[in-house]
């Protein structure tokens, strides 16, 4: 929602979520009315995230979690109806991450894991598929990052530090090739401080190098 994102940039977050959550009401009502038209079915599932981020960063936990939820089953059938079309893939890893990472969250670590498992493989292979797509290796380094986190939540320190590690190491290069992106380098630092309280935790050597 364009207005939702201008009125964010503005400063004004509680214009900007009733904005969003307009459009998001506006996408679900089409949804009902038209299921099988997929630019609407797309629509509502990036409407689901953008609302689920207003309420994941006013930590509210569990409305994050029913946006995206739907969000992850939208982009799920759109993924499966269309095989053929990668931007839908692009969305369910997407959908994926943000469903899975707000379970881990909420310490639903068995239903999480599978989903950011499923979220890795998918991004894995966009990222194989388009090398050069910074958007795409974005979101693996996310999906890599949140499953590790989630590994990290359940004591598997070995398994945690592989998958961090790899999320630091693709998010380096996009440090490194747009170093004016400010998420990147939130997102490095967020990759880094977890790197380094598994690497603590697992009693191995350069966790204060991680931080």
């Amino acid at each position: 929602d364009y207005l939702a994102r201008g009125l964010g940039e503005l400063g004004d977050a509680t214009a900007a979520e009733e904005a969003s959550r307009r459009g998001w009401e506006l996408l679900n009502g089409l949804v009902a009315e038209l299921p099988t038209v997929p630019r609407h079915r797309a629509g509502l599932t990036q409407a689901c995230a953008e609302l689920g981020w207003f309420a994941y960063d006013d930590g509210r936990l569990e409305e994050a979690a029913s946006l995206w939820e739907r969000g992850w089953k939208e982009a799920s059938r759109l993924a499966a109806d269309y095989p053929d079309r990668p931007e839908y893939a692009r969305a369910l890893a997407a959908a994926s991450s943000n469903y899975g990472g707000v379970l881990v969250d909420l310490g639903r670590f068995r239903e999480a894991e599978p989903i950011l498992r499923a979220a890795v493989n998918g991004a894995a292979a966009l990222a194989e598929a388009s090398p050069d797509d910074r958007q795409v290796r974005f979101d693996l380094a996310r999906c890599r990052f949140n499953l590790g986190y989630c590994h990290l939540k359940r004591g598997r320190l070995d398994d945690a530090i592989a998958e961090i590690e790899a999320a630091r190491d693709l998010n380096a290069k996009l440090v490194e090739e747009l170093p004016d992106v400010p998420r990147n380098r939130h997102l490095q630092a967020l990759y880094l401080r977890n790197l380094g309280e598994a690497l603590d935790a697992a009693g191995r050597p350069g966790s204060d190098a991680a931080l």
